[in-house]
């Protein structure tokens, strides 16, 4: 696939997928056949971000926490919210839906 091990690459600012911090790493997986496809792991929770010129993976959640929701419905709107982050909007759809 032309994945190399972890190395350090040219630094990189992106909202991260997974915590939500704006961060730049310049630390993740080289791709010697596409190099403008990376993987940046997150200087923060240290998880991996699949960057393109075109896309992120995992997307950013749309919209912000809300404080002091009841915990079902709380967990319901995360729900929502990543599967959109996914391009998984039928999903998201369907778990507002069910609530």
């Amino acid at each position: 696939m032309g994945w190399s091990n972890v190395i350090k690459i040219n630094s990189k600012s992106y909202a991260c997928g997974y915590c939500g911090n704006l961060v730049a790493s310049n630390v993740g997986y080289f791709n010697q056949i596409y190099p403008e496809r990376r993987v940046y792991n997150c200087p923060h929770c240290d998880k991996p971000s699949y960057i393109t010129p075109e896309d992120q993976l995992p997307g950013v959640a749309p919209g912000n926490e809300v404080k002091a929701l009841p915990t079902d419905i709380d967990t319901l709107y995360r729900e929502a919210r990543n599967a959109v982050a996914a391009s998984a909007y039928t999903a998201s759809v369907l778990t507002l839906e069910n609530s």
